[in-house]
């Protein structure tokens, strides 16, 4: 049998996410909904996710639409 490929490297995928952030969309005129729940390795990529996320809201006035992302959570 001829030999078709030969496997080098494997990668190493986490089988957990231990720290989850739910990301919620919000409308004017038709509220919120949940966009996603996103998983993270450790609490600081979640931190670093929640405020990524969260620097793109300005103060001021409300807008239209916007994404709000809550603080890390473990299931």
């Amino acid at each position: 049998m001829k030999q078709l490929f030969k496997i080098t490297e494997v990668a190493v995928v986490p089988k957990e996410k231990p720290w989850f952030v739910d990301v919620y969309e919000y409308e004017r005129g038709w509220g919120n909904k949940l966009d996603g729940t996103y998983g993270f390795s450790t609490k600081e990529e979640a931190d670093e996710y929640v405020a990524k996320t969260n620097a793109r809201n300005k103060p001021g006035p409300v807008p239209d639409w916007y994404m709000v992302a809550y603080p890390p959570y473990q299931k």
